[in-house]
């Protein structure tokens, strides 16, 4: 788990997690960390000061592979986009009541996507292809999606997305960190991370205490 700057991309290290989840992007609810651990089909909370992995939950979505991403709505309603190739199935999930619901089959999802972010106060759903190639909307009723315009971001398979809480949308993939234009999905670099790779990205008020 990373901290990364975002006026500048920097990044620094929090902690090694607990075990490996090969997570599914990272989001934020309710002023909690979690992540999709992929490797045992869960939602997992993370201490965002230590990298522990906390309270497992089960939501029902069965055998996920390959990459995706996640997102809460601000009503708490999670959703779930798993990517195979250039295709993918997009979920919807209850984090409360441990289900939930597919809204695509595989392959129904078109681009599959790698990123998934609600815009504030608009409740929009963004989606940012596997390949890094496009800035998508995403009907979060039926996965349907509809090209916002091209970020000129090629070439890699991971990346991080997430809007910040003033409503600035950023994206971490290949090294480094971008900033993109919700209007026409211009990507513009912010600076290097000094990773390889960053599958997840999510903005966390870290002075906002949060019920035990």
């Amino acid at each position: 788990l990373v901290r990364i700057d975002p006026s500048t991309g920097g990044a620094s290290v929090v902690g090694t997690l607990s075990y490996d989840i090969r997570a599914f992007d990272l989001t934020t609810r309710d002023g909690r960390l979690y992540a999709f651990d992929s490797i045992h089909d869960r939602i997992v909370e993370i201490d965002p000061g230590t990298g522990a992995i906390l309270n497992p939950t089960d939501i029902g979505s069965g055998d996920r592979i390959g990459e995706g991403s996640l997102d809460f709505r601000s009503d708490g309603t999670g959703f779930l986009s798993e990517s195979r190739g250039y295709t993918g199935q997009l979920w919807s999930f209850d984090l409360d009541a441990g289900t939930s619901t597919p809204l695509t089959t595989m392959g129904g999802l078109d681009p599959s996507l790698d990123g998934l972010a609600f815009q504030p106060g608009t409740d929009t759903l963004f989606g940012l292809a596997q390949w890094c190639g496009g800035l998508y909307t995403v009907d979060p009723l039926t996965g349907k999606t509809e090209l916002v315009g091209a970020t000129g971001i090629t070439g890699n398979v991971l990346a991080g997305f997430a809007f910040s809480p003033d409503g600035g949308l950023f994206a971490a993939t290949g090294g480094y960190l971008y900033s993109i234009d919700p209007l026409t999905g211009q990507a513009t670099a912010i600076g290097s991370t000094g990773l390889g790779h960053v599958s997840g990205l999510a903005f966390l008020d870290l002075t906002d205490p949060v019920d035990p």
